[in-house]
């Protein structure tokens, strides 16, 4: 295989976070670091808080499995482009929190595919 064709990435070096966000189409929240792993119990409070909320979502069909209209895949790819574009590893919690928050305020949902 051509090395010209090649990326190398890193894998196993470090830890790794869960963060929370949100966004639409009108609205890109911040993102909230989730301290722990959720757990089955939190899980199922999750689950009862939306369906106790379902009447405030509007909800889409969507094909399963589709990448082109799964959002937030275009997100991560998004927030993880953003964050290799510094070409240095990050040290702290703190700086990965940064970079996140600054290549995702530069997003917008107008970015998506269009393929609906």
């Amino acid at each position: 295989m051509d090395p010209a064709c090649q990326v190398g990435t890193v894998q196993g070096h470090g830890g790794s976070i869960m963060v929370w966000g949100v966004f639409s189409w009108q609205f890109l929240g911040s993102l909230v670091l989730v301290p722990t792993s959720l757990n089955a119990m939190r899980s199922r409070l999750a689950t009862a808080w939306l369906y106790d909320h379902s009447s405030d979502f509007s909800v889409m069909n969507w094909p399963p499995r589709s990448p082109d209209l799964n959002s937030i895949e275009h997100l991560w790819d998004v927030l993880e482009k953003g964050v290799k574009a510094h070409h240095t590893t990050p040290e702290t919690l703190t700086e990965i929190m940064d970079r996140s928050s600054r290549c995702l305020a530069s997003h917008s949902c107008g970015t998506l595919p269009q393929t609906c």
